[in-house]
């Protein structure tokens, strides 16, 4: 049968710690259980990776992606902006009340939108503090607009915790909403959002960051800082 055999030039080198080794110069020889286990890992690793691409979160990502670069390529944002609908992000999130709800439940509402967590009820919370600013200036204007919190401490946000940071700011109104995603979901909204946070000394640090949404769920401006204009922030639109 040795005129059936074929010869193969083999490059070698070393994938994934499956062994390779010369055997005459110009064949190679790969261990059969070797490449077995790596072969089954590839399918793994493939049939996974097609799962994340087929989540929502992966193909409301995708679309946004697409969205902002061809905003981008047409002069009408810039590339760091971020050009999506936050009323179609899918990431589950749970209110004070207990019920599940995603952002959508709020779409064709203007809001005002950031990330709180409801241990700062025991340190001075500069974001509770504008956001009664924004309020004030809102009900001078007679403005119906949605407020929402998302939670950046997930472990200890429940409904209870929140029901009873309501109860210590006087936070009463129908149209505050106090939201916590999971621990998963949680950085991936502090990225959309672009809330820089991060745990020192046993507290959660973060900077100020409230959006201001139009009805679609676009954001039309931001604050950065508790000395920003706030008639500003209300009347202008930077996006």
């Amino acid at each position: 049968m040795d005129g059936l055999r074929i010869s193969v030039q083999c490059v070698l080198r070393q994938v994934s710690g499956s062994l390779v080794r010369e055997s005459d110069g110009n064949r190679c020889e790969i261990s059969n259980l070797a490449f077995d286990e790596q072969v089954e890992q590839s399918d793994t690793m493939n049939t996974r990776l097609e799962e994340a691409k087929q989540s929502p979160a992966m193909v409301w990502l995708r679309s946004t992606v697409r969205a902002t670069a061809k905003a981008a390529a047409l002069g009408l944002i810039s590339v760091a902006a971020y050009a999506g609908s936050l009323w179609q992000a899918p990431f589950p999130l749970v209110s004070e009340t207990g019920e599940t709800v995603t952002l959508s439940r709020w779409a064709g509402r203007p809001a005002i939108v950031t990330m709180e967590y409801s241990e700062s009820s025991l340190i001075c919370s500069t974001t509770l503090a504008y956001l009664k600013e924004v309020q004030q200036q809102l009900d001078t204007r007679g403005a119906s607009v949605e407020f929402i919190i998302i939670s950046l401490d997930p472990k200890n946000d429940t409904p209870s915790a929140w029901s009873r940071y309501r109860k210590t700011f006087g936070l009463n109104r129908s149209n505050w909403h106090f939201l916590t995603a999971s621990e998963n979901d949680t950085p991936r909204l502090a990225d959309l959002l672009n809330v820089k946070y991060r745990l020192f000394d046993g507290l959660i640090v973060h900077r100020l960051r409230v959006l201001r949404l139009d009805e679609q769920g676009f954001v039309r401006n931001v604050v950065r800082s508790h000395y920003d204009d706030l008639s500003a922030f209300l009347d202008h639109n930077t996006n």
